[in-house]
Parts: C-alpha cells; sequence; structure tokens
C-alpha cells in the first residue's frame, strides 16, 4: 500500500510540475508577446522619427537655398545698381556736355 501511495504522491507531483510549466511557458509567451509588440511600436515610432527628422532637414537645406538665391541675388542687385550710378553719372556729364556747346 505504501508503494501505491507512493506512486500517486509522484505522477500528483508530476501532474503539478507539469502545470507549473504549461503556466510559465503561457506567461513566458505573453511576455514575448508583449516585448514583440512593444519592439514593434517602437519600431514604428522610431521610422516615424527618422522620416521626421529627414523631412525637417529637407525642409532646413530648401530654406537655407532660399536664403543662399536671396543673398546671391541681393549681391548681383547691389552690383547692377552701381553699375547703374556709374552709366546715370557718365549720362549726365554728356547732357551737361552738350547743354553746354
Amino acid at each position: 500500500i505504501a508503494y501505491g501511495r507512493s506512486e500517486e504522491v509522484a505522477h500528483a507531483a508530476s501532474r503539478f510540475q507539469a502545470s507549473v510549466l504549461a503556466t510559465t511557458a503561457s506567461k513566458l509567451r505573453c511576455f514575448v508577446d508583449e516585448d514583440e509588440a512593444q519592439i514593434e511600436r517602437l519600431s514604428s515610432l522610431k521610422t516615424r522619427l527618422e522620416k521626421s527628422m529627414t523631412d525637417a532637414t529637407l525642409n532646413f537645406k530648401a530654406e537655407k537655398r532660399a536664403h543662399t538665391v536671396t543673398a546671391r541675388d541681393l549681391t548681383i542687385a547691389s552690383k547692377e545698381n552701381s553699375q547703374n550710378k556709374k552709366r546715370v553719372e557718365v549720362l549726365n556729364e554728356v547732357v551737361e556736355g552738350l547743354e553746354g556747346e
């Protein structure tokens, strides 16, 4: 009888261990699933942040180019203005010369 009781106890212990292992495995699967979901969310966030940074960089470069063009245009306009002033001075001298005749 003691041997049979010992087997029952061993069998019950095995079932209990199997139950504990199944529960632990189930919980671990849940943790893994949660981790994978978190990784996917973080990966998606990383992708959106990278796109946002790329967009911001492109916008900054475009604005920088626009300002560079504006500065270049101002330099050209300033040179043209100086040349026009010289032309006006020459024309005024010509007019004065003609009026003096």
